[in-house]
């Protein structure tokens, strides 16, 4: 057994991808990373690199890998959007709605999800209106571009 600790806050989400060796972890520290066990590391010292990094103070917990297409995974937390990425693609390629990675390592995000401003505007007007988030993102395993 192996005790990985290289993120700074705790992991929620473990997804694999058909493989024993190679697996991400989505942790509360907003960050995304890959984990592979044939190359030892000393935590804090030698762990991956963040694949991907929400903005600024969202905490994510919701991970899902693609089953038919497993370079892609989506990423959902305390933000009212999910995050869908590529890790065939370079980060540098900036979406049309703005840029939100910080280093040259990430990976680029292909797709946004969330609601439209008049829905998430009948969702403020009731009870729960500072719960603006997605509790859970999931990639579909027969059809790789649909996410829910």
């Amino acid at each position: 057994m192996r005790v990985l600790r290289c993120h700074t806050d705790r992991t929620k989400r473990i997804a694999t991808e058909g493989s024993p060796n190679l697996f991400l972890t989505v942790s509360e520290d907003g960050t995304v990373r890959q984990h592979d066990l044939r190359r030892p590391h000393r935590c804090r010292a030698e762990c991956p690199d963040v694949l991907f990094r929400a903005p600024l103070g969202v905490d994510l917990y919701s991970l899902s890998v693609g089953e038919l297409a497993p370079h892609t995974f989506a990423v959902a937390g305390q933000t009212d959007v999910a995050y869908v990425c590529d890790r065939r693609k370079p980060e540098h390629q900036t979406p049309s709605w703005g840029k939100h990675t910080m280093r040259a390592s990430q990976v680029y995000c292909v797709r946004r999800l969330g609601l439209p401003d008049s829905e998430w505007a009948k969702v403020r007007m009731g009870r729960y209106a500072s719960e603006q988030h997605i509790t859970c993102v999931k990639i579909s395993p027969d059809h790789p571009d649909e996410v829910s």
